[in-house]
C-alpha cells in the first residue's frame, strides 16, 4: 500500500490476507487500504471481528469509525 500506492490492489491482498490470518497487524492493513481505496464497505468482515472479538487499537479505532460513518447502516436505510 504505502509502495506502490495502488490501492484497490492493496484492499485485495489485503482482504485476502483477512481470510487466513486475522491478526491485529493484518486488521489494521485492512481497514486502511478499505479507507483509502474510497471502498470502505468492503469492510465488513472486519467491523465485525472487532465487534465479535472487542479488539481495541487507537489508529484501527479511527479508521473502523472512518468505515462506519463512510458506510450506511441497515437502521439509515
Amino acid at each position: 500500500l504505502m509502495i506502490k500506492k495502488d490501492v484497490k490492489t492493496a484492499l485485495k491482498m489485503a482482504q485476502a490476507a483477512w481470510k487466513t490470518e486475522r491478526e491485529p497487524a493484518d486488521a489494521l492493513l485492512f481497514a486502511e487500504a478499505a479507507v483509502r481505496s474510497g471502498l470502505p464497505e468492503q469492510a465488513s468482515a472486519l467491523l465485525q471481528w472487532q465487534s465479535e472479538t472487542g479488539y481495541r487499537d487507537p489508529d484501527l479505532d479511527r479508521l473502523i469509525m472512518e468505515i462506519r460513518q463512510a458506510t450506511p447502516s441497515k437502521e439509515r436505510r
